[in-house]
């Protein structure tokens, strides 16, 4: 049982409130009265009073004053009304900024044609399409048709079983589409060319991202939110705050969304994360969490890992390998997962050639350091490279460059930024 010690209005309030949770509470208005109590779990004290010394319950103290220090007044937790107020304002803050930030996307795609290209950039991964699921979800509510565009492949045995599981329905890139496109929305990336098939005088209308980026496009809604950890958290805010229904299947996508960008919810996540991650736990589909967690590795991804293996060199905490001619880019972030696991080894990068493309997948323990800075400063000069800072990837021209060189100038930034 709960005790309020203390009188007047306030006392009255937080009464009903606690009684309105269901939890069992009994107020009080003279210190006496506690004497009599049995199984009291904690007391909350509003106003001044002198409290016996030690009580064998934890006392919590409201006062309108601020101390430094509970045992002040005979407390152990104070809760004075300037971090109180202050606290709830900033909660009441960040809540109205996101519904304000909904309230402006779904005006921007009232604005739009009704038919919506939405786009993901090359080899989409869980992320990418579950935040394109969300949005075509959003987009429907208020009358929109919505195609979801991707190129490259869908490799991954996860990403594979991930589509077969929820039925998102996505179109090939043909370069035709382009010739008249419509209204436009980019999910997961903010540039056209980089890391995705668009011709560069392509324009969005909507950008949501999480990625830095040194090019902020124009658009009529952009939202290129860095302090995040991944784009399905964003989309999750917003089918929150837009009223929208969160199955058990999208929130299985969304919640496999956020671990894949997150590392297994280990690095690169934010509170807001967090958030999304309780809210999402609780209507997910866990059957199918469990079967993307299962998901086989294909024989050619076991073979480039067995190359990858024999072909890898450790220096300072710092491994390099050379998967040698592979099936799929997709088939690198899965090696390089398992090589940085190797005792002794803080970072990894592993690449392979597909065509006439040297493709590099990396990873690092260290929390220290930004990957995708890494990759960006070790390569974009002769290719393109960037991601997170826990994970990143990039590519090359096979006539640019030398498996030697290729590894030199990954060394050479690892150590330098870290």
């Amino acid at each position: 049982m709960y005790v309020i010690l203390g009188k007047g209005s306030l006392v009255s309030s937080v009464s009903d409130i606690i009684g309105k949770m269901g939890k069992d509470h009994l107020v009080v208005e003279e210190v006496p009265e506690l004497q009599d109590l049995k199984s009291v779990d904690g007391l909350l004290l509003i106003g001044d009073h002198d409290l016996p010394s030690h009580p064998p319950y934890p006392v919590i103290a409201y006062e309108r004053g601020i101390y430094t220090n509970p045992e002040d007044i005979g407390a152990n937790v104070l809760i004075d009304e300037a971090s109180m107020v202050a606290d709830h304002f900033l909660i009441e803050m960040e809540k109205y900024s996101g519904i304000r930030l909904t309230s402006e996307l779904v005006e921007s795609l009232k604005n739009l044609d009704d038919n919506l290209m939405v786009f993901m950039h090359d080899n989409p991964d869980p992320d990418a399409i579950a935040s394109s699921m969300a949005f075509e979800r959003i987009a429907k509510k208020f009358g929109k048709d919505v195609n979801i565009y991707y190129s490259g492949e869908i490799g991954h045995p996860e990403n594979e079983i991930f589509l077969e599981a929820t039925g998102v329905h996505m179109l090939k890139i043909d370069p035709e589409i382009f010739d008249e496109y419509r209204s436009v929305v980019f999910i997961d990336f903010s540039k056209p060319c980089l890391n995705n098939s668009l011709p560069k005088h392509i324009r969005p209308d909507i950008v949501i991202d999480h990625h830095p980026t040194d090019h902020i496009p124009s658009g009529d809604f952009i939202q290129i939110d860095t302090d995040i950890g991944s784009a399905s958290t964003l989309m999750t805010e917003h089918m929150i705050n837009a009223d929208i229904d969160i199955d058990p299947t999208m929130g299985a996508a969304l919640l496999h969304g956020i671990k894949v960008d997150t590392h297994g919810f280990l690095k690169n996540i934010y509170k807001r994360d967090l958030d999304a991650i309780w809210k999402l736990i609780k209507v997910a589909d866990t059957e199918l969490l469990e079967l993307l967690e299962r998901s086989p590795m294909n024989s050619s991804t076991l073979r480039s890992l067995g190359v990858a293996i024999s072909n890898r060199v450790v220096e300072d905490g710092i491994m390099t390998a050379f998967a040698g001619d592979i099936t799929t880019k997709d088939d690198l972030p899965q090696i390089v997962d398992q090589l940085v696991v190797e005792r002794d080894v803080h970072t990894a990068m592993v690449y392979g050639i597909v065509d006439d493309k040297i493709y590099l997948s990396s990873r690092s323990k260290l929390a220290e350091l930004d990957l995708g800075r890494v990759m960006k400063e070790a390569y974009s000069d002769i290719g393109e490279a960037g991601g997170h800072p826990h994970a990143a990837a990039g590519k090359v021209d096979k006539e640019v460059i030398d498996n030697e060189g290729l590894e030199m100038r990954f060394r050479e930034e690892v150590k330098y930024h870290g």
